[in-house]
């Protein structure tokens, strides 16, 4: 027993030849754990960077999609209905102008404009017995994620809002 502060307080010592140090299984055991743990962590983060990449091209995708709804209504809207059904409304006609390019209102802002593709096709979807009344807008945006394909796809119907 010593006193310290006036208590009592019992002490053990054992002989320093019963006592162990941490041997070389313990040490590896807990490297073993630490590297595992560690592996873990970095698989985390490697998938969160990838999701959060894919999300950004996602996003500028869709924004290129939405900028190829606009050309078809700015192409509708600069003649009159019966010129824009004419020039580009055949079944299946692809919108040679409505490629995604440097001049791109995204890509002026900043947006880069390499792995993405657009194509907007425009097809009559006029319903019988109202010929020429109705167009079916169809816009993909596509490119490679991570040696990937992915696509963005967007529809509408422009009609002749003039009448």
């Amino acid at each position: 027993m010593r006193k310290v502060f006036g208590k009592s307080i019992a002490v053990l010592s054992a002989p320093l030849a019963s006592q162990r140090g941490v041997t070389l299984i313990e040490s590896l055991v807990a490297l073993g754990l630490a590297a595992i743990i560690l592996t873990a962590i970095m698989a985390m983060v490697v998938t969160a960077v990838n999701t959060s990449t894919s999300s950004k091209t996602r996003t500028v995708a869709t924004g290129y999609a939405n900028e190829g709804s606009e050309v078809a209504r700015e192409m509708r809207d600069a003649v009159d209905w019966q010129t824009f059904f004419a020039q580009y409304v055949s079944p299946g006609t692809v919108c040679s102008i409505c490629q995604v390019t440097s001049t791109s209102s995204l890509a002026a802002s900043g947006v880069s404009v390499t792995p993405y593709t657009r194509t907007v096709t425009f097809s009559d979807a006029s319903p019988a017995g109202n010929p020429q009344s109705r167009v079916y807008v169809d816009v993909v945006v596509t490119w490679k994620d991570h040696n990937k394909d992915e696509k963005v796809e967007l529809t509408s119907y422009l009609t002749d809002w003039h009448k």
